[in-house]
């Protein structure tokens, strides 16, 4: 089976950059060959043999319409009856699959309430990505929704799936190192400590959370911020900003509680990875992952106020949450899980594409 999987970035960054890597490795032990198309390629990440890395010459582009270059030359470039099977994460113009973590549509509803001149091109593309694939797949029932109602997709085009986790990173084991990990990031012991991952922190709200955390007794609850730049003098007396983060997973060993307040996320990786540490979690509604959180495994927001995330924040502190071990698996969030699931939904097109190769 020949498979290419494309997306912008193979490397770090946000949540579908991580799930990318997360279909490499899966794919990869799937696949006789593997295809990687992206527009940028970090050294730090390495492939087996029999994964190759397509880098589509970037050019000079103004880095708004980056993405719209990389459609383009996915349409020029590619070619579909090379592969049994090719799968995109981002809107691109030649795939049999696209997975979805969240809608452009829903996005600017969600965060900036009104559209920008800047976000019809966009739409076109995601509209026009939709209609071509033969599947969709979503990271939660919300964006399916959103494709459904936004975008006109047929409903039976649409399978919601949720995005999996690297279980050998994110584990209950990791909370054994939990008093060094508290040490080296100056945690303290009796405080109630908070950890605020984030790739962009409008989005994910952290303006209210600020807000709420200028209010909780600074002697009883403390913020860790990890992720995007921000500035870092600005800040409530009880809230430490700490850069970027490689090894999130020590954080969330480390900390009581991982919040994501999000104004829209289609899915919001963090919460599974935090409670697959075996650390409750704080979601918003507007969170697609919130539709797999139950009272068990942490508390949901629904509105993303200052007033909402402090009661949150206090309730939780409060409760003893009775988290599940083996999480991931239950949910079927191991990354063997969903690279299975999508084999199977993807039958038809890897029947056609065999029958396509008989016939030539």
């Amino acid at each position: 089976m020949k498979v290419a999987l494309i997306h912008y970035r193979f490397g770090p960054g946000g949540g579908m950059d991580a799930h990318y890597a997360d279909l490499v490795r899966g794919f990869s032990d799937k696949a006789d060959v593997l295809d990687l198309w992206v527009y940028e390629r970090s050294p730090r990440f390495s492939v087996p043999d029999h994964v190759n890395v397509r880098v589509v010459e970037r050019g000079r582009v103004w880095s708004a319409l980056r993405k719209t270059s990389f459609y383009t030359k996915i349409v020029r470039d590619l070619k579909m009856s090379d592969y049994d099977l090719v799968i995109g994460t981002m809107p691109v113009g030649k795939q049999h699959i696209i997975i979805n973590g969240g809608t452009h549509i829903g996005y600017v509803r969600g965060v900036y309430k009104k559209f920008r001149i800047t976000d019809f091109l966009p739409i076109i593309f995601e509209r026009r990505s939709f209609r071509r694939s033969k599947m969709v797949i979503a990271h939660s029932r919300k964006i399916a929704g959103d494709m459904e109602h936004h975008y006109g997709i047929p409903k039976d085009k649409i399978h919601v799936l949720y995005p999996p986790t690297d279980s050998r990173r994110f584990n209950p084991q990791v909370r054994e190192a939990n008093p060094e990990f508290r040490k080296n990031y100056g945690i303290s012991p009796d405080k109630f400590s908070v950890f605020f991952p984030s790739t962009n922190h409008e989005i994910k709200g952290l303006r209210p959370l600020l807000e709420a955390f200028s209010r909780l007794p600074k002697e009883r609850f403390e913020l860790f911020v990890a992720g995007a730049p921000m500035d870092a003098d600005a800040l409530p007396e009880n809230v430490k900003y700490l850069g970027y983060v490689s090894k999130t997973e020590e954080l969330y060993a480390a900390c009581d509680v991982t919040i994501l307040p999000s104004h829209y996320d289609g899915f919001g990786l963090v919460v599974v990875e935090s409670i697959a540490c075996g650390t409750p979690v704080i979601v918003s509604r507007n969170s697609g992952a919130s539709e797999i959180v139950d009272s068990d495994h942490g508390v949901v927001l629904e509105n993303v106020t200052a007033d909402e995330i402090e009661a949150g924040i206090i309730a939780a502190s409060t409760r003893k949450f009775a988290l599940d071990p083996n999480f991931l698996e239950t949910h079927g969030l191991m990354i063997d899980q969903y690279v299975d699931k999508i084999l199977a939904l993807a039958g038809p097109i890897l029947r056609e594409s065999k029958a396509v190769d008989r016939d030539r």
